[in-house]
């Protein structure tokens, strides 16, 4: 009798122990979380540089002596630092340049391209055609231009905040 009271105890214990251990094996709240989110996070830091510097270069490459305004804005609203200073002291004068001179620039065939990235920033090169045109004459041919953005990826909303011609 006390043998099979043994190997029935044996048995509850063990039954126990495997439903304990089917459900608890299963819960991944246990387990540490994946870096799937890090990864989405990080892919959306950099798209969202990407646009940044899509929607600048489109607004300081595009404008006409009737856009001008609109330019600057869009501009100051996306830069911040070092490119925002720099911006602000060409604003100063631009209007006057391009009323006076009415000069024209414009830019097609734009193509971005992530050059590296980090926890804080991330540099977009845009390669672009470039062309300008002073008194509303016909434009040159256009020019093949690059230029290299930082994006500060921290700052909310994302900024741009240097601008290097290459």
């Amino acid at each position: 009798m006390f043998a099979l009271g043994l190997i029935v105890l044996a048995v509850v214990v063990t039954a126990t122990w495997a439903i304990t251990w089917s459900v608890a094996g299963d819960d991944t709240s246990a387990q540490p979380a994946s870096s799937d989110s890090a990864d989405t996070e990080q892919v959306d830091a950099v798209a969202a540089a990407v646009e940044t510097v899509r929607a600048t270069t489109e607004s300081l490459y595009n404008f006409t002596p009737d856009t001008v305004e609109a330019t600057i804005k869009t501009a100051q609203a996306t830069l911040c630092g070092e490119a925002l200073e720099q911006w602000n002291e060409t604003a100063k004068t631009l209007p006057d340049l391009v009323y006076s001179a009415g000069r024209s620039v414009t830019s097609s065939n734009a193509h971005y391209g992530v050059v590296r990235t980090d926890a804080t920033a991330t540099t977009v090169l845009a390669v672009f055609d470039l062309a300008a045109s002073e008194d509303n004459t016909t434009p040159p041919p256009p020019e093949p231009t690059a230029i290299e953005f930082t994006v500060d990826s921290t700052a909310v909303p994302v900024c741009i905040t240097t601008m290097k011609v290459l």
